[in-house]
């Protein structure tokens, strides 16, 4: 999950150049696409972090991936460049996913295996990114920007449908992290 989110959260800079030629704006314009998902993060997430702390740590996490998955399809789908701009704020929520399964890794598990966890999920977001920007690229190149913002939304609705799957049973967190972190 977090390799995922730190991919979608990357689809936005390779594509600056692109979009601002698209919908004839300035770069200077265009780099609201970054600017708008790091300000969402950095407000949503302290809040979910702190909504986290309780008992509604899953459910925290699927808001986040809605919203990551709503701002991929509104970027994907609505023209102009406003829309992309929006879309990719409601992307910023996802930002916040990171941090909340690492509290919720050190709140689940023993302190060497929550360790340990902790390291994978930091290792899986810094590939996340690693793989976004070139992945973003080849995408755009062979299909467009929206294409980018279309496998993004895809891979969200894959995580969260898989995640709805397993939702009647009991959490395993500990297989989840391993699972999550690849």
């Amino acid at each position: 999950m977090t390799t995922l989110v730190s991919l979608v959260s990357s689809l936005g800079a390779p594509l600056i150049p692109t979009i601002a030629a698209h919908d004839h704006v300035t770069l200077s314009s265009a780099q609201w696409l970054l600017t708008a998902a790091l300000l969402t993060g950095a407000v949503a997430t302290p809040v979910m972090g702190r909504i986290a702390d309780g008992p509604q740590q899953r459910r925290t996490v699927l808001v986040a991936l809605t919203a990551t998955l709503v701002g991929c399809v509104i970027a994907a789908a609505v023209p102009g460049f406003a829309a992309v701009v929006i879309g990719r704020g409601l992307q910023g929520v996802g930002l916040g996913i990171v941090p909340v399964t690492m509290a919720i890794a050190r709140s689940h598990l023993h302190q060497l295996a929550a360790v340990r966890a902790i390291a994978m999920l930091s290792i899986t977001a810094a590939v996340g990114v690693g793989l976004g920007y070139p992945l973003t690229g080849m995408i755009a190149q062979l299909l467009n920007y929206q294409g980018a913002f279309w496998f993004g939304a895809a891979m969200v609705a894959f995580i969260m449908l898989r995640s709805a799957w397993r939702g009647g049973r009991k959490i395993a967190w500990r297989g989840r992290i391993y699972r999550a972190t690849g």
